[in-house]
Formats: C-alpha cells, structure tokens, sequence
C-alpha cells in the first residue's frame, strides 16, 4: 500500500496538471489561469474522489470574499483502479472543480450537467457518474 504522503504528493501533482491541461485545452474561447486545488483523502467509503468548494469569508463578516477548492480521494479505492481509471477519476473531480469556478449558468452547476460533461468528453471520456456505470 502506498504511503498517505506519498499518496497525496502523488494525487496533488495529478491534480495540478490536470486543471493546467483542461486551462489549456479550454482556453481557445476564454482565458482560463489555473488554480490552487487541495487534496485530501476521504473517509466516505463507497467514493472514489468528491470535489469541494469551501467559501471564505471576510473575518469577523459573513460575506463570502472567495472560494477554496479541493478534491478528497479514497486511497484504498483509487490504488486498485487500472492507469486509465485513476486517469479518469482524477478528470472527473478536477472538471467538477472547474465547473464550480468557472461556469456561471446555474443549469450547468448541477453536478453532471453540460459544461461537466463537455469537459469529459473533451478528453474523449464518457460522461458518466461514476466507473461502475461502464458501457
């Protein structure tokens, strides 16, 4: 079993070339930076990644000033995907992720909604749920 710092040095690299690479592959129409994702490991079983968006706010205020984003991973789960599963998975939460930043049209902020799904298949990967739901 690898290492929990390992891991997470591992899953943060993933996640970081992941987001500059769909920043590049997007940013014919738009001018997309990248941007600062944690990464964590999840204690909900029965998931592979969940992506998060925290708000922070102003201290002593409660008007939301910005936004910190963050994917947790199951590590007993994701150390037994193939290559192209864990390839997958990370897409999957980083496109969430980016979604949750960038898109503004509420239709698109359900969580598998168009822009999510755009992104999926802009990496030639059926847009579904999760790895169970293999065609």
């Amino acid at each position: 079993m690898i290492e929990t710092k390992n891991f997470l040095l591992f899953m943060q690299q993933a996640v970081d070339k992941a987001i500059k690479d769909i920043c590049q592959k997007l940013a014919t129409a738009h001018v997309f930076k990248p941007f600062p994702v944690g990464v964590g490991i999840t204690k909900v079983q029965n998931l592979i990644g969940k992506a998060k968006k925290t708000p922070i706010r102003k201290p002593n205020d409660f008007r939301i000033i910005d936004y910190k984003y963050s994917i947790d991973f199951n590590k007993s789960i994701f150390v037994e995907l193939t290559d192209d599963e864990q390839l997958e998975a990370i897409i999957h939460e980083v496109a969430h992720v980016f979604v949750a930043k960038y898109v503004t049209n509420p239709s698109d902020l359900t969580g598998h909604g168009p822009a999510w799904r755009s992104i999926m298949k802009l990496y030639n990967l059926e847009p579904r749920t999760c790895l169970k739901d293999k065609k």
